[in-house]
């Protein structure tokens, strides 16, 4: 039996933020298929559900310098 593993991202929008989850979505979506995200599995208003990944490292600032 395999175990997949999930990540779920909790929120609702934040205007004053400039935080809209239907933008999340699109560019979710979009890097997906440029091969820089992992999949989105599915959202509702309030949860976004991905692929979970592993054998990743988190960069820093260092990093990106």
């Amino acid at each position: 039996m395999t175990t997949r593993r999930y990540m779920l991202r909790i929120g609702d929008d934040r205007p004053e933020h400039a935080v809209f989850r239907y933008n999340e979505i699109a560019v979710s979506l979009a890097a997906h298929d440029a091969g820089l995200s992992p999949a989105l599995l599915h959202h509702e208003p309030g949860a976004l559900i991905f692929d979970y990944l592993t054998d990743t490292v988190s960069l820093d600032a260092d990093d990106l310098g």
